[in-house]
């Protein structure tokens, strides 16, 4: 199971920890968006003799947006020149 989630591109396998008994894999750890979990359960069905499936992975969001992007930024510029917050912007 462990080679399966190796090979898939979109998933960390070094943060989620795997078991397997019985024909159940239960997946935990954290992944970094909700794409990698979906991707890691998908790996985890591909193998063959997998009844079922547990997943405890949690998604651990990172705060990367500090400030506006460099699009609302130019659009606030060329909205409402000299204001703080443009009026159009939510």
């Amino acid at each position: 199971m462990g080679e399966e989630l190796k090979w898939e591109p979109q998933v960390t396998a070094s943060q989620i920890g795997i078991q397997v008994k019985d024909g159940v894999i239960t997946l935990s750890g954290e992944v970094s968006s909700y794409a990698e979990k979906w991707n890691a359960e998908r790996a985890a069905q591909r193998v063959s003799g997998v009844n079922a499936l547990a997943a405890d992975l949690k998604v651990k969001l990172q705060d990367k947006v500090v400030g506006p992007t460099p699009i609302l930024r130019d659009l606030q510029r060329t909205c409402c020149p000299g204001r703080r917050s443009c009026h159009r912007t939510p």
